[in-house]
């Protein structure tokens, strides 16, 4: 299962935690903090990080994940930056039958 968007808080909330307590992961980087919500302001002081994506999936190997904070003529296209990853999900086999003929 995948879960994306904006969810309207922040990581460190009773709101996020039922994602957890569900056994979903985040897949947004450990430690990475740039904001998805810029609330259109390029200075950076306003905004903060409100968009996931939420993974119910413990095969999987994340190659890569960005926030992307680019601008047209020096303004966001939106007020929430598009939060990208890639990943390789792994197959499930749910048995594998080995015979000796």
């Amino acid at each position: 299962i995948i879960i994306t968007g904006d969810f309207n808080t922040t990581s460190n909330t009773e709101e996020f935690q039922v994602f957890l307590d569900a056994d979903f992961k985040s897949v947004n980087r450990e430690g990475v903090t740039t904001r998805t919500y810029n609330a259109y302001d390029p200075t950076g002081t306003r905004g903060s990080l409100i968009d996931f994506i939420m993974l119910k999936n413990d095969r999987y190997t994340e190659v890569t994940y960005i926030v992307c904070e680019e601008t047209m003529n020096g303004e966001f296209i939106s007020d929430h930056n598009a939060v990208i990853s890639e990943m390789i999900f792994l197959p499930v086999y749910d048995s594998i039958e080995i015979t000796n003929e």
